[in-house]
């Protein structure tokens, strides 16, 4: 379909200054799921970037993340970054003489607990990495794949011209509270003149309001992330406990192999304080029947 839009991860390189390969989303599936491997970038961390792409091939949003290869080529298999709602949240990347795109990285995260699972871009114009992603995507005619019906629509990635990139938070809670204020304004006006509160009184309707506001942001979150990007506490807790483990096993082995390094110095000193003896033996023997000699006892 013409307005179908499609998805695609690039692998940069450890600058994040050139894209060494193109996947397809399912080739990068596979990756995650550990059903194929990077022996090439093994024992990294990898900077990648997720592009959704639109029609004429010009790309619509992108999502600038990293992830952990192992020293067998292995994705790590906790990997869940939300990447379809990173880059429907995202705000307006820089100017780079293409369309307007949106661009989710380190400094400029819709969902701040996932920036450190981002990286910054770097480089300026032709440089930057969202612009050598359209480049690649328009040079190599990538094998793209369709997003599922529903994920992520034209729609979703339309920015007005006057929009601007907003910061971590405001990027987030921007698209949901328009209509919330507007209606609030229209409900102020109907109800006519509101009459003058005290400062405790004021105090309670603000903290009563940022309450409420406190729960429609936790609702909009749960509603919106979906299971695919909802964060979860108990892989979260998981990941804490098999990093503490894996700490563990390192410092016991790092202690093992000290102290079998110490064991081999002992013994090597051993052996050598005892070839000292010995030829400290054969010395007095020596010295011994020299004196007898001398002595005219031999």
């Amino acid at each position: 379909m013409h307005n179908e839009l499609q998805e695609v991860v690039l692998l940069f390189d450890a600058a994040g200054t050139q894209i060494q390969r193109d996947l397809s989303f399912d080739d990068f599936h596979s990756l995650v799921a550990q059903n194929a491997s990077l022996p090439e970038r093994s024992a990294s961390v990898v900077k990648a970037a997720y592009a959704v792409v639109g029609a004429g091939l010009a790309v619509r949003g992108v999502v600038l993340f990293q992830c952990r290869v192992d020293e067998h080529g292995l994705v790590d298999s906790a990997f869940n970054l939300p990447l379809r709602y990173l880059v429907r949240h995202a705000g307006l990347g820089p100017e780079l003489e293409m369309r307007p795109y949106r661009l989710a990285c380190r400094s400029q995260c819709p969902v701040p607990w996932h920036s450190m699972h981002l990286w910054e871009p770097q480089g300026q114009g032709d440089a930057h990495p969202a612009k050598l992603v359209q480049k690649a995507v328009w040079r190599s005619g990538l094998d793209l794949k369709a997003l599922p019906v529903g994920e992520l629509r034209e729609d979703d990635l339309e920015l007005a011209p006057s929009a601007t990139a907003p910061s971590a938070s405001s990027a987030f809670a921007a698209p949901a509270d328009g209509g919330v204020l507007v209606e609030q304004l229209r409900d102020r006006d109907r109800q006519g003149p509101t009459i003058p509160l005290g400062p405790s009184a004021t105090q309670a309707v603000a903290a009563a309001a940022m309450q409420a506001e406190r729960a429609r942001h936790e609702q909009r979150l749960t509603a919106t992330f979906g299971e695919e990007g909802r964060l979860n506490i108990s892989l979260l807790a998981q990941q804490h406990r098999e990093q503490i483990q894996e700490l563990g096993e390192k410092h016991r082995a790092e202690l093992d192999e000290q102290q079998r390094n110490y064991l081999e110095q002992v013994r090597s000193c051993r052996d050598e304080i005892q070839k000292l003896k010995a030829a400290l033996r054969n010395e007095q023997d020596r010295n011994r029947r020299l004196q007898g000699l001398l002595r005219g006892e031999v």
